[in-house]
Formats: structure tokens, sequence, C-alpha cells
């Protein structure tokens, strides 16, 4: 992340009280976890014969 990025988000958090921040964090995480889900329910089944390789490594 660029330096100056990182000051401007730093000078916007200055003075958060502990419990602000965790109310911030908990609202960007709870996003992040929507994003991956969303991302996690689009990815189809693999193959038949990946699926026999992992499988048969596995017993």
């Amino acid at each position: 992340m660029e330096d100056e990025k990182l000051k401007a988000i730093f000078k916007c958090v200055q003075g958060l009280t502990f419990l602000e921040w965790q109310k911030l964090k908990q609202a960007i995480d709870e996003n992040f976890r929507s994003e991956a889900t969303k991302q996690n329910n689009k990815i189809p089944m693999a193959a038949p014969e990946k699926l026999m390789d992992s499988y048969e490594r596995l017993f």
C-alpha cells in the first residue's frame, strides 16, 4: 500500500476510541466475509479425474 494512502487512513482513524475501532473492525470484517462467501459460492466442482486423484491420495 502506498505511504500516502496509509497516512490518509491513519489520519482518518486518529482519535477513535477502542470501542469505536472494534465496531469499525467488525463491520469491515463482516464485509470481507460476505464477499469471500460470494466468491466461494461461485467455485465449480472439480473434474471427476481431479477428484479421483485427490481421493486416492487421501486413502
